[in-house]
């Protein structure tokens, strides 16, 4: 038996495939993925992890944050928010938002607005200059769960300015009680009478 004659793998390629890593522990990996149990594993692993609330699992939740599947790191990501904050978790937590994780930046984002660590605020505030209107919306929304004040001006500036985050950087104003805000308002508000 060979390989299929319409396969675009050629036999040579096919045989290299199993000299090149552990091809054992890839196999018992695709088994395992393929009946459903490593995943599985790994999130209930994490979840005990996080309930634990021990200092000393700090480590692998953090490392848990890399893993290849997506429900793994957003449970991670839960885990984490049932310790107590610490340097080390919030400089893992701006490392994240530092190189824009796509799949990590936004709940970073809530991680760090509820580790409430002030001296991570002015790395927070440099999302507000990101090339990307989504994550300088939910950094204008975090900065405000954290009472930033410092970020209110900008906050302002993009509300006018970036009309896909309209709705948040209002809302963050809107927590912040920022009064030139309202002084600023172009046209006043409308009230819905139901």
């Amino acid at each position: 038996m060979g390989l299929p004659s319409y396969s675009k793998v050629s036999v040579a390629k096919f045989a290299g495939m199993f000299v090149i890593g552990n091809p054992i522990r890839a196999m018992q990996a695709m088994y395992s993925n393929t009946r459903g149990g490593a995943l599985e594993r790994c999130l209930m692993v994490v979840k005990q992890l996080g309930a634990a609330r021990s200092p000393l699992v700090r480590d692998e939740l953090l490392e848990a944050l890399d893993d290849p599947s997506v429900d793994v790191r957003a449970q991670a990501i839960v885990s984490i928010l049932d310790h107590r904050p610490d340097q080390a978790v919030t400089e893992k937590m701006l490392e994240i938002l530092r190189s824009n994780r796509w799949d990590l930046v936004y709940p970073d984002l809530w991680i760090l607005e509820r580790l409430g660590e002030p001296w991570a605020l002015p790395e927070i505030r440099k999302s507000l200059d990101a090339p990307y209107p989504l994550l300088r919306s939910c950094a204008a929304m975090s900065l405000a769960g954290m009472h930033d004040d410092e970020s209110a001006p900008r906050s302002l500036e993009l509300f006018h300015s970036d009309p896909l985050g309209r709705v948040e950087y209002g809302e963050a104003l809107g927590l912040l009680r920022y009064i030139p805000a309202i002084e600023r308002c172009s046209r006043p508000f409308m009230i819905l009478k139901i």
